[in-house]
């Protein structure tokens, strides 16, 4: 059984791997950062998440009355107020 060779380089160079398998050329820095720089927003965003899920039920509320004031449109939308 021939064991195949690991990816070394941590996080970029999995996104380096992963884009060579799926685009089939060699990314610069630059391309990469993008890349990167949107899983970091997505990671946070998760995080937020998390952060309002584990929260008591009266901060939920806060960030729930917040989010009804900040989107009035669609908030009647979707509860058809």
């Amino acid at each position: 059984m021939v064991k195949e060779k690991t990816q070394r380089g941590g996080a970029r160079g999995k996104l380096r791997a992963h884009f060579l398998a799926n685009i089939g050329r060699v990314m610069d820095s630059e391309e990469l950062r993008a890349v990167w720089d949107n899983q970091s927003e997505w990671a946070r965003r998760v995080r937020e998440l998390i952060h309002i899920r584990r929260a008591t039920s009266q901060d939920q509320l806060e960030v729930l009355q917040w989010l009804i004031k900040k989107f009035p449109k669609q908030t009647a939308e979707k509860i058809k107020l």
